[in-house]
């Protein structure tokens, strides 16, 4: 699941308001209501945000190495 799905599903799992949220986390209102809506955040919003919710940002897994074709 991608952090930006695991955030929204968060927000909306809390019980709280985007306003009581954006309050305790730091995050403008207005930009919660936009990311809610479909729009990204900034790195630094998904940090502040994966902080408040106690996320935390892996980063994706290597590619699998190609072995080299035999001949």
């Amino acid at each position: 699941m991608a952090i930006s799905d695991e955030l929204r599903e968060a927000i909306g799992n809390s019980g709280k308001s985007l306003t009581l949220l954006a309050k305790e986390s730091g995050v403008p209102q207005p930009m919660l209501t936009r990311f809610m809506n479909g729009q990204d955040l900034r790195l630094a919003t998904v940090d502040k945000l994966c902080i408040y919710f106690g996320l935390t940002l892996n980063p994706p897994p290597p590619p699998p190495k190609r072995k080299p074709k035999s001949r």
